[in-house]
């Protein structure tokens, strides 16, 4: 229980100060009464007023009520006010996990480029060979075409305009295969090209680079207008020639092989073949009689 000392100080104050008052007054109304009806009345009274005293001094005494403590928590740490970030250059480095770089793809590495086959030797045979081996042989001359060889008895020459500046010659003969029926199978295989006024025979392989460049379409025998390789100068009879590998499509590995012979006024382009068939027996058999025919070959022209 809990007193109150100031309450219990004021109530033995007062309790005092009736007390007194209370004596005197009972000493003087006491002395006054006359007769038991009137000291019966004042007995009342006193009682009466001791009764209010000691319930005043009851009231005074009763102890304060307990107040129940209010539960107090500790106080939890401030959370601190979020830091300001500075911007600008001054702004610290935030540590982050660095991202692995996307792959840059690589560009897909060139395609291979096939080696260049290797073109067989034009060898032109001798003087006394060739006699021998052509002795046999057929004869053919056109001056106006100015041109001359010699050629096997079982072939045909054929002589096809293509343009005003060109023309075939084909060294055939007919055949039959079982597959195929009836075809010509084919000895060697010329180009014939008069030569414009207006251009100077190309003597030099870089002379004839440009000069087959500049061959209209329907007279280029190369697809797409070459490029040409050359390969070696050989001399052929009186005229300059030149040994070079072309492709058999735009784009392709230089395979064909060819022999080129500038007159005066004619140019002889001599297909030799896709020289890729070499295995091919009828090419192997086939080669040693072109270079027979080759050294019976004159421009005239």
């Amino acid at each position: 229980m809990v007193h109150n000392p100031f309450r219990v100080m004021s109530a033995l104050v007062w309790g005092l100060l009736l007390g007194v008052a209370l004596g005197i007054f009972a000493s003087s109304a006491f002395a006054q009464i006359k007769g038991p009806r009137r000291r019966r009345k004042t007995l009342m009274f006193l009682g009466s007023t001791v009764t209010f005293l000691i319930l005043a001094l009851g009231g005074c005494g009763q102890p304060l009520a307990e107040t129940t403590p209010t539960p107090t928590t500790a106080p939890s740490s401030p959370t601190p006010p979020p830091t300001a970030v500075p911007l600008g250059p001054s702004r610290p480095l935030q540590l982050t996990t660095p991202l692995s770089p996307k792959p840059t793809p690589s560009p897909p590495p060139p395609p291979t480029q096939e080696p260049a086959p290797t073109p067989r030797p034009v060898v032109l045979l001798p003087e006394q060979e060739t006699k021998r081996l052509t002795a046999n042989w057929k004869a053919f001359e056109d001056p106006v075409l100015g041109l001359r060889f010699r050629y096997p008895p079982e072939y045909e020459v054929r002589v096809q305009p293509i343009t005003a500046y060109k023309r075939g010659i084909s060294i055939d003969r007919p055949a039959e295969d079982p597959m195929l029926g009836e075809y010509r199978e084919g000895f060697i295989e010329l180009l014939l090209f008069i030569l414009r006024p207006d251009t100077p025979p190309p003597l030099t392989p870089k002379a004839l680079e440009a000069w087959i460049q500049r061959l209209p379409v329907e007279e280029n025998p190369i697809p797409g207008g070459g490029p040409i390789q050359v390969v070696e100068s050989i001399q052929v009879g009186n005229a300059s020639g030149f040994v070079i590998m072309e492709p058999l499509w735009p784009g392709e590995v230089p395979s064909v092989q060819s022999l080129i012979i500038v007159g005066k006024e004619r140019l002889l382009w001599v297909a030799l073949g896709d020289i890729n068939f070499r295995s091919h027996k009828r090419t192997e058999t086939l080669w040693p009689l072109q270079m027979a025919f080759l050294s019976t070959l004159t421009i005239t022209r």
